[in-house]
Order: structure tokens, then C-alpha cells, then sequence
């Protein structure tokens, strides 16, 4: 937001140059990010007078002319129809930055030009680039154009913060200043004269339907004005402040608005139907068409200002063309209103509309401050448009609101600084900020909070303005006092599983990935009937909370993968949601939730000197699986083929995940079906594990020291049923050795087909036997094998092929 510091010094007295004012505005909260001086504006830009102007010998669009700047007559090549002898206008010398480019001589269809004869398009001054910008008469030859233009203002472009809505005006910024230097804020004289022989509520009526979006709607009616252009100083004023002059009505809206910050809209009162102003949600589907000539298709929540037939305007955010002000008004409807400043934050994002207006009626404006507005915008119109003013205000204002109080506890606002203000000097600081102290004690006050701070609602927040006040420099940095109680003996503080996850897996080449857990309702069908929806989602992709943790997971891959990258190994550390009843507001008790880590993988495998690339695979997402339980020092886990839940997830080649005898997740190849969904043309395989399963029932890692005497391995290869598992098959190798000799089995072959039969195969495991106080004979290892083969041919009725 931009404010002139001339401006700003007729409100209130500024002890300040412009770059110290500068600084104490940043250092109490409202940054100023530029400082630009006027002076330095249209460097190398004169007055000059055209004492000689013909035709162009070369070009019949084009003037030679001879322009006296004073200290010469330039030779200058002008393609203005309007230029002629004797006029004095603005010139820009050879050097002259002008826009983008930097005035060079150079020969333009044969002749030398040396300089250019400006318009005021061309300077910045306005939209006309018909012609050259013809000076007053008197304008003296050589004068720079900026004294010319009296030029001595400097402009502050200030970062407001969403919560200072208070601070978007003129005014708003001098109550700062009056906050730093204790002078008085000259808040611009109302002095209306109204007409009596009309009266605004004869000449027009509002009603309005929708007092929780339009607690208040003030207007004020004006007759026989004349439309025509506003004094130039008013104009030179909005210009500095970024605003384009429209005309005299226009301007004044929008000069009151940079004045205190509120904004207004002016109607031709001759274009309402029936004189009246209804507020209303609009229909579904209604269309307007706004003053930049679009036509906007509008919601129900969307508030539409209409006359007795017809919207003419989007609440807080445009007018519209149908009864904008013209040429021909000769009658003006005046609208100074509050509005909800969360339906204008969704009518303007949904729209795609930000206006002056919008941006500050969506912060919050001072409900209090329409008639002060409006009133202020009569007596300027009537100064500057003539007509009349209507008798009285039309204001409908059912429900008044009261200002709010907090109360401030000393002892608070001195724990929270680190400092030690006693309660006079705090409520000092409050009564600078306009914030009026009641209900003194020793240990706390309160404060009534004006209307124009609608973001003062608790007391942390009057503490941070009390401290901002005072000077956040008056606050000597200290260490804070932290007490470590922890006994002779302490253990280190337990690993979060988190980072245990993230340290396995980034070790293993994956890359975590962080995504929204928003998703469109249509992604998330594919995985959850139970969805969870937002009551107000920001937009249609994100209206649904994650049902599972795959969605997000399969469109990074999806996307990486359209932009060039064919191998990922990427995991997430995410939630997901479900509703629990037959609600889909998010409600407490209504839905839950399980935190879940997702891997996956795609695409090859990394080359090395003794093997090739190969497609990765659902085996190593199992070896992935397995890493992560044994770094958790989780035991008693195994993989079940054929998750039931995840049919439309995965391919046949899929296992659950089965920790302390709960599934607690899954892993497998994703099936082509879903993957076409996310048009992935690569098979991907993803495990999914849910978080409290590695965080439960691991035991604390204890040290093994190596082997001191030499083991004994033996291989066994049995034939079994296709449906046992090698891992089944090895858990009963193990139950049935019942020795503490047998250290660990492992498999290396599987064999199917040929004399092993149908619907059998040969599995062949390495079973390693070792002691720790002995080397081990022959005939121990043997007795253990015999009884293993034993159990497995009797019991388990396996057939031994060999040993």
C-alpha cells in the first residue's frame, strides 16, 4: 500500500524526515519496503516550446519541429497529430529514461531527432497517448517537469500484514504515528449541508436479506451534481497513491478510501430500478457482468447488491456496468457498508477478483466507520459535482455491535516479554493504540478495543501491540532458564521411530516426499466409499481428506515420471482418514484416522561392475519391509500372501504385512488398473505400513559378539506343497531342530517342475550351526538334523530330496 507523507502530515504532525519516519514504522510493525521521493522523478525532463513545427519530408505521419529548451533549440522528429508552433510541452533530453527504454539521438526517416515531445501516457501522468500533453502557457522554458509538476512528495510503499486492516488508510497510519510520538491525529472535518426539501429516505429504501454477510448498509443520496474532472490536486494525490483519476464522483470514493480506509461505491441513482437497494445472496448460476466488462457466473454464497429488478453490483468487490457512474449522471446513490469479511474472502478468491475494496473488506473494516465514510464522500462530492444533499442517512443497522474488552494480567505481559514494565506503563501503551483501560487492580486491567482493531481478540494480542509500542529494542535478549532434572544414571533419550524410518530408508537410496493431504473427490473414490469431506473447501481438488496413503503417493509418481524421470524411489510419512458414521463433516468422533509409511519404487535398478540393471521388483520392496522391522528391532513379524482388503490396489502378487498377530499393512505390485487411472505406464511397486506397528513391541537392541569357535553348515532340500511358504517352511525347520546349535536358516534355491510333481516344489535352505563355548563335532550336527528330518517327513509329511 502506498501513502504520501504530504498527505499523511495533514493529519497529523510528523517530527520525522522521511527515511527516520521510515524506520520507526518498520520497527513497530508496519514495513516500509520503498521510499520514493518525487524529486527524483523525470530526471532529464524539461519544459520546452515548439517554435517551429513542418512537415516531415519524408514521412506524411511525421513533424519536424524546433523546440526551445532554454539553454537551445532542439531539432526534434514528433509523430503527434496535435503538435504545433507556439504550445509548450514536456521534453525528454537526449539520456532521458523513459518507461523500459532511454532517449538516444537518433535519424528517423532521414532527419536527427534529439529528444522527444512527451505524452502523458508516455510519462506515467495518464492513459492518453492520442497526443503530446500541452502545458499551461505560463509553464516556464527550461523548468524541470518536476517543479513544473510541484513534485516535492515522498511516497512509502508499506507492507501491511493480513491482521493490520486497521493500517490501509491514511488515518490508519497516522494512529501509528500518533502511538510513537503522543501528537493527535486530525481526523478531516465532516460538515455536511444537506438539503431540506428531500430526504434520502424518501428518495430511496434498502433492505437487505442477508444481515449475517451485511451487519450494516449506510447510503446517502445526492441530486443535480455535474460530472466533469476533479481538482488536479486531488488527482496528483490519488496518482501518488496508484490510483487512476475516473472523474469527480469516482474519485472521491476512492480518495475517502486511501483517507480512513473505507471503501465505498457510488450509484447513478437514475439507473435503480425503483430507487431501491436490495442485499441479497445470489442464484446459483446467476451471471454479472462487473465494470471490466466481464460476466461472472455467481454462487449462492455470493452477496449481490440489486435494485428492485436486477444486481448491480458484487458485494465488496465490483460494481457493475449497468449502473456505473457516466457522463450523463446527474443523481448519486452513495454506499457505505460492512461486510462479513469471510464471505468477501471467498467471493473474491472464488471469482478470481481482487480489488481495492475486496482486499480490505476480506481484513476487516471498522463497522462504525460507514457513516463517518459516507459523510465524508457527500461533502466532497458536493464540493467538487455541486447538487444537493438528501435530508438524513439511510442506515440499516439491526444488530449494534459493542466494543470488545480484554483483559491483561501484568504478570503475563512481563513473562511473555522477558521484561519487567510495571501496569502504568502498560496501560500507557494501550492508551496510545486508542485501546481505553478499565477495571484497574494491582495485577491486571482491562481494555475496551476499538472497532477499527477487529484482530484484537485475546490477550496475547495486546500484549504483542504493548510490546510493539514500547519498542521492541527496550528488550534485552536472555537465555531462558531451562531446569535439567535427570538421574545418575540416565538412558538416552529413545530414537523417534520417524527418524529411524527416514535414516533406513534414505540409507537404502529412497527420497522422502511430502504431500498435501487434500485430495479431489473423484481420486479418492478409486481407494474409500467412507470419505471425509471439508465443509468449506478452498477448491473442487481439494474437498476431500486422504482416505489412504497411496492417492498422493501414486500422482508424484505420475508426475515425475511425465517430466523424464523413470527411476523413483520415493517414501511418505502421512495420515489418513475415514469416516467412522454416515457423516462426512468433519466432526470429533466422526472419523479416523491411521498414520501410515508408504514406499515405493519404479524402474530400474542401479548398475555395478558385476551385475546388470533389472526392473525393480516386489521382492525388493519385501527386503525394503524387512530392513525397516529389523532396525525397529521388531520381531514376530511375517509376510501372508493374498490381502483380501487390497484386491483393487494390487495384482495377485501382493502380501500382508502381519506384525504380533494384526495385519498392519501391505506390499505388492499396484495393479494396472489403478496405475492407468494415474496414466503410469511403468510398473510400480509400493509397501504400506502402518506407523504404530514399528513404535509397539520392539526390544531394545542387545550386542552379540562374534563367533570364538568355527560353525557347521548343512543344506536340506525338501519337497513341499506350492502353498506353503518358504518362510513358513523355515519357521518349522527351526521349531522342529528345538536346539540352541542351530543358528539361522536361510534359503537359496527353489525348484519346480519335473519329477518334483504338480502342485509341489523343491525348496533348498542352508541351516548354520555353531556354539559359543566349543567347536562342534560331526555327530551333534547330525543328531539335530535327523530330528529335523524326522518331524518334517512325519509330522509335516515334507519329503526330503537330500541333505
Amino acid at each position: 500500500m502506498k501513502i504520501s507523507l504530504e498527505w499523511l502530515r495533514e493529519i497529523i504532525d510528523v517530527p520525522w524526515e522521511a527515511n527516520e519516519l521510515a524506520q520507526r514504522l518498520t520497527m513497530a510493525g508496519l514495513e516500509v519496503e520503498a521510499v520514493e521521493s518525487e524529486s527524483s522523478r523525470f530526471p532529464m525532463v524539461v519544459i520546452g516550446e515548439v517554435v517551429e513545427r513542418v512537415k516531415h519530408p519524408n514521412a506524411d505521419s511525421l513533424s519536424a519541429c524546433k523546440v526551445n529548451v532554454g539553454t537551445e533549440v532542439l531539432e526534434i522528429v514528433c509523430g503527434a497529430p496535435n503538435v504545433d508552433a507556439g504550445q509548450k510541452v514536456a521534453v525528454a533530453l537526449v539520456g532521458a529514461p523513459i518507461g523500459d527504454f532511454v532517449i538516444a539521438k537518433r535519424k528517423i526517416r532521414g532527419l536527427v531527432s534529439n529528444g522527444m515531445i512527451c505524452s502523458a501516457k508516455e510519462l506515467g501522468l495518464g492513459d492518453d497517448h492520442s497526443g503530446i500533453m500541452v502545458l499551461a502557457a505560463d509553464a516556464k522554458i527550461g523548468t524541470p517537469f518536476r517543479e513544473y509538476l510541484g513534485l516535492t512528495d515522498t511516497v512509502f510503499e508499506i507492507g501491511i500484514t493480513p491482521n493490520r486492516a486497521d493500517a490501509l488508510s491514511h488515518i490508519g497510519v497516522a494512529r501509528d504515528v500518533a502511538a510513537l510520538t503522543g501528537a493527535i491525529v486530525r481526523k478531516p472535518e465532516v460538515n455536511v449541508v444537506e438539503s431540506k426539501t428531500q430526504k434520502a429516505d424518501k428518495l430511496a429504501s434498502v433492505e437487505v436479506k442477508n444481515p449475517n454477510t451485511c451487519p450494516r448498509y449506510s447510503a446517502r443520496v445526492l441530486r443535480s451534481v455535474k460530472i466533469g474532472k476533479s481538482p488536479e490536486w486531488l488527482q496528483k494525490r490519488l496518482q501518488r497513491v496508484g490510483i487512476r483519476p475516473i472523474n469527480n464522483i469516482v474519485d472521491v470514493t476512492n480518495y475517502v478510501l486511501m483517507e480512513c480506509g473505507h471503501p465505498l461505491h457510488a450509484f447513478d441513482y437514475d439507473k435503480l430500478d425503483g430507487h431501491k437497494i436490495i442485499v441479497r445472496n445470489a442464484a446459483e448460476g446467476e451471471t454479472f457482468v462487473t465494470l471490466d466488462g466481464k460476466s461472472r457466473m455467481l454462487r449462492t454464497d455470493t452477496l449481490l447488491i440489486c435494485d428492485g429488478s436486477r444486481g448491480i453490483a458484487i458485494a465488496g468487490v465490483m460494481g457493475g456496468q449497468n449502473s456505473e457512474i457516466s457522463d450523463g449522471t446527474t443523481n448519486v446513490l452513495i454506499e457505505s457498508a460492512y461486510f462479513d469479511p469471510s464471505a468477501i474472502r471467498r467471493t473474491s478468491k472464488f471469482l478470481g477478483l481482487s480489488t481495492d475494496s475486496s482486499y480490505r473488506f476480506e481484513r476487516g473494516t471498522d463497522i462504525e466507520n460507514t457513516i463517518y465514510a459516507v459523510n465524508r464522500a457527500a461533502q466532497l462530492m458536493h464540493e467538487f459535482a455541486g447538487g444537493e444533499i438528501a435530508e438524513g442517512i439511510i442506515d440499516v443497522y439491526p444488530d449494534k455491535r459493542t466494543p470488545k474488552q480484554v483483559i491483561i494480567r501484568t504478570a503475563r505481559v512481563n513473562a511473555v516479554l522477558g521484561a519487567e514494565l510495571d501496569i502504568e506503563e502498560m496501560i500507557g501503551a494501550c492508551a496510545k493504540l486508542g485501546f481505553t483501560p478499565t477495571k484497574k487492580t494491582d495485577v491486571e486491567f482491562s481494555v475496551t478495543i476499538p472497532t477499527y482493531r477487529p484482530d484484537m481478540e485475546l490477550e496475547i494480542d495486546v500484549i504483542e501491540e504493548i510490546a510493539r509500542i514500547i519498542g521492541y529494542d527496550r528488550f534485552a535478549p536472555k537465555t531462558p532458564y531451562i531446569s535439567m532434572h535427570l538421574p545418575l544414571r540416565s538412558s538416552p533419550p529413545p530414537v523417534d521411530v520417524r527418524e529411524k524410518i527416514r535414516n533406513t530408508l534414505v540409507a537404502q537410496g529412497y527420497t522422502e516426499v511430502v504431500t498435501s493431504s487434500l485430495l479431489d473427490e473423484h481420486a479418492a473414490e478409486l481407494f474409500s466409499e467412507k470419505l471425509v469431506h471439508l465443509a468449506n473447501p478452498l477448491s473442487a481438488e481439494m474437498a476431500v481428506v486422504r482416505p489412504h496413503p497411496l492417492p498422493q503417493v501414486l500422482a508424484t509418481i505420475a508426475r515425475n515420471i511425465h517430466l523424464g524421470t523413470k527411476d523413483i524411489r520415493i517414501f511418505e510419512i502421512s495420515r489418513s482418514y475415514e469416516r467412522a458414521e454416515n457423516d462426512s463433516i468433519i466432526v470429533e468422533k466422526r472419523f479416523v484416522g491411521k498414520e501410515w509409511l508408504t514406499v515405493a519404487a519404479c524402474g530400474a535398478t542401479s548398475a555395478a561392475w558385476d551385475s546388470k540393471p533389472r526392473q525393480v521388483d516386489f521382492y525388493d520392496l519385501k527386503g525394503i519391509v524387512e530392513k525397516l522391522f529389523h532396525a525397529g528391532a521388531l520381531d514376530k513379524f511375517k509376510f501372508i500372501p493374498y490381502n483380501s482388503v487390497e484386491k483393487s490396489v494390487y495384482t495377485p502378487v501382493s502380501l500382508s504385512v502381519v506384525h504380533g498377530g494384526r495385519t498392519v499393512g501391505s506390499l505388492g505390485n499396484v495393479s494396472p488398473s489403478l496405475l492407468k487411472q494415474y496414466d503410469v505406464d511403468a510398473s510400480v511397486c509400493v509397501a504400506m505400513i502402518e506407523i504404530g506397528a514399528m513404535q509397539s513391541g520392539g526390544k531394545r537392541p542387545q550386542y552379540v559378539p562374534p563367533l570364538r569357535f568355527p560353525g557347521i553348515v548343512r543344506d536340506l532340500a525338501i519337497v513341499a506343497p506350492t502353498e506353503k511358504s518358504a518362510q513358513e517352511i523355515g519357521e518349522t525347520i527351526s521349531r522342529s531342530a528345538s536346539s540352541p546349535l542351530l543358528r539361522a536358516v536361510r534359503i537359496f534355491d527353489v525348484f519346480e517342475g519335473g519329477a518334483v510333481g504338480e502342485n509341489n516344489r523343491s525348496l533348498a535352505f542352508s541351516l548354520e550351526f555353531a556354539a559359543d563355548d566349543r567347536t562342534l563335532r560331526d555327530e551333534e550336527v547330525a543328531e539335530v538334523m535327523s530330528k529335523i528330518m524326522n518331524d518334517l517327513e512325519q509330522r509335516h509329511h515334507f519329503t526330503i530330496r537330500s541333505s
